[in-house]
């Protein structure tokens, strides 16, 4: 194996790892008040069909999705940068706020408190949550877009652009349930703390 199909080993793992994730919470989102409390049962019952549907997908088109020539190394190192941005995200959010909020389960398990709700009643702004409302969303487009540089092609980029819709939407139906759940204290958190891009990022 070269190093070129290394570089498309790390792109299909990213893509199976987070293309799904959007598409499995436009259909948990809308029925939070449904699913919560059913976390097994949403990740068996929607969660495993999407991700076997995304990575049949990845795997059937991956001659129009991958670039078959080498890839500049501007582009490598560009692309391991971002995705190395999200690795580090994706452990300030398990350090600070613990594995179920990194899975997800925090939002769909009413009785244990999550990163942005002690209990039913505080917000919480604690860790890297002080600094982004969503790191874990914006981990996920920078590790795509580096996947995207590794071995892009624009049918890639166009499955990317589509992905990157569905991310703004799922955000704003969280937020519309976090404004519903804790009203007046997530907006006043939201004129703080930039959605995607800190003003600072500390401990």
């Amino acid at each position: 194996m070269g190093w070129e199909d290394g570089l498309r080993v790390v792109v299909y793992v990213i893509l199976l790892a987070q293309l799904p994730i959007p598409v499995f919470w436009v259909f948990v989102h809308p029925f939070t008040d449904f699913w919560r409390g059913r976390a097994r049962f949403a990740y068996a019952l929607v969660g495993v069909p999407v991700w076997g549907l995304c990575a049949a997908g990845v795997l059937r088109f991956r001659g129009l999705l991958f670039v078959p020539e080498p890839v500049a190394l501007s582009r490598v190192l560009l692309g391991f940068l971002l995705i190395g941005l999200d690795l580090w995200l994706m452990r300030r959010v398990e350090s600070d706020l613990g594995w179920r909020r990194l899975v997800g389960l925090a939002e769909l398990s009413p009785s244990r408190p999550d990163a942005l709700g002690a209990g039913k009643q505080a917000l919480s702004d604690r860790g890297i949550y002080g600094s982004m409302r969503h790191p874990r969303y914006a981990g996920m487009i920078l590790s795509v877009t580096g996947a995207w540089l590794l071995a892009g092609t624009p049918a890639l980029a166009a499955v990317l652009a589509a992905w990157l819709a569905m991310v703004l939407a799922i955000v704003q139906l969280e937020e519309r349930e976090l404004r519903k759940r804790f009203g007046a204290a997530y907006e006043e958190y939201a004129r703080r703390v930039p959605r995607f891009l800190p003003r600072k990022i500390g401990r």
